[in-house]
């Protein structure tokens, strides 16, 4: 499945080592296509001030 840009997406697991948990949301600022496999993205994940948390590739 392909996702937009900027689009907000859900975590569907903690990511522990980067503080994240399951349920936090996130936004999609990348995408890495890969020929033959599963996609790439990096997102950012913000706290409920709207600032900057974490930035993820998954």
């Amino acid at each position: 499945m392909i996702y937009n840009l900027f689009e907000e997406v859900v975590l569907l697991k903690d990511i522990s080592e980067k503080g994240l948990k399951k349920g936090d949301v996130a936004t999609i600022v990348e995408h890495h296509p890969v020929a033959g496999g599963e996609d790439g993205y990096t997102l950012e994940v913000f706290n409920t001030l709207g600032n900057t948390i974490a930035v993820i590739t998954v």
